[in-house]
């Protein structure tokens, strides 16, 4: 009541009363505060920042910079396709072959017209194709894959997931801004982000995600469709060790092909 009708001689000395407590005075008990917080490590400091620039995720428990070649790019290919195309290519092999057959025999047995020879030449063809067009795709993609061999990824793995993220080269950069330069757009920063993918982030719960393991590299598929590839030249022992505790076991399906 003092306070609201303005009776200054009852407000209490709030300095006099933390000089009391303390035995410090105001200034002095400020100043002994900072100087604690600059001998604190760089790392303390700035860790509630760390956290946030990371869009809430903690300090990443591994990260490897690595590129991938054109051989490797193509390995990886061959197991996918092992994986997910050569299986359905079998039984498609099959079935068209066993009507294939039918036609044969009818054809043999003198009950087959021309009909039966045009449809046993479809089946046979269909085969044809099922087994050529893997290596075609295969073909036409290593040649799209070797405008990328320059590139750098960086893999970094948390508790709960992990994420990619693609490095263009500043060559490549540079040559993009000249030609769009050219073409009147002047924002060096919004060619590099058309130039730049987003980063992938996946959650290890997440559904379909499978690891599987070679020789030479790691294969992380997100579904069928869609997979990384991680090559083990790009980790030294200490690396090794760390996936093997805090990478793999994170998979609910680890295949060793």
């Amino acid at each position: 009541m003092s306070i609201e009708n303005g009776d200054k001689s009852l407000i209490p000395d709030w300095d006099a009363e933390l000089e009391k407590l303390t035995g410090q005075s105001v200034d002095e008990s400020f100043a002994r505060h900072d100087e604690e917080n600059y001998e604190q490590p760089a790392e303390v400091l700035t860790a509630s920042g760390s956290d946030e620039a990371s869009g809430g995720e903690k300090t990443p428990l591994i990260t490897v910079n690595y590129g991938i070649s054109i051989e490797e790019e193509e390995r990886a290919f061959k197991l996918f396709q092992k994986l997910f195309v050569t299986k359905k290519n079998i039984v498609k092999t099959v079935l068209f072959g066993l009507a294939a057959a039918a036609f044969a025999v009818q054809i043999i047995m003198g009950k087959g017209d021309s009909i039966s020879w045009g449809l046993m030449t479809v089946c046979l063809a269909f085969i044809a194709v099922v087994w050529i067009t893997p290596v075609r795709v295969r073909k036409f993609l290593m040649q799209a894959l070797e405008a990328l061999k320059d590139d750098r990824y960086v893999l970094r793995v948390f508790d709960s997931g992990f994420e990619i993220e693609t490095i263009i080269p500043q060559e490549d950069i540079e040559i993009a801004s000249e030609i769009d330069k050219a073409e009147g757009d002047d924002d060096d920063e919004d060619i590099e982000k058309r130039l730049k993918p987003e980063t992938s982030k996946y959650s290890f719960d997440r559904l379909g995600l499978k690891l599987v393991e070679t020789d030479e590299m790691f294969m992380i598929f997100v579904g069928k469709e869609t997979y990384h590839i991680l090559p083990k030249r790009a980790l030294n022992r200490e690396l090794a060790t760390s996936f093997e505790i805090s990478f793999i076991p994170k998979f609910s399906e680890h295949i060793k092909a």
